[in-house]
């Protein structure tokens, strides 16, 4: 919930006009404080740990967006495919998930 007393003050007739660009930005991040706050609790070094801090920028590329044929694998991920890889970080955490699921019906 953002308010801006300031600007209420200076403009009185001031109309604050939320656009899907500002809901997906705060989403995102939302998402990424969801990921940081996971990755404090968990042990460093350990699978989960290590998941959410090499592939996270792939859990922020729109779903639709993703190339699972040309998906270059990393260190971790030897075998695996793309979607294999996205239910592993995905279900780290519920709210993890939910956030990355909330922001992906958004950003479509």
């Amino acid at each position: 919930n953002y308010t801006y007393p300031k600007t209420r003050i200076i403009f009185q007739n001031v109309i604050v006009v939320v656009d899907k660009f500002h809901i997906v930005n705060v989403l995102n991040r939302v998402f990424i404080k969801t990921r940081v706050r996971i990755m404090k609790k968990s042990v460093p070094f350990s699978r989960k740990f290590k998941d959410l801090t090499t592939n996270w920028k792939l859990l922020l590329v729109p779903h639709e967006q993703l190339d699972f044929e040309r998906f270059r694998k990393g260190v971790i991920f030897l075998t695996e495919s793309l979607p294999d890889i996205l239910d592993q970080l995905l279900n780290v955490d519920p709210v993890f998930k939910q956030t990355y699921e909330v922001l992906n019906k958004l950003q479509a």
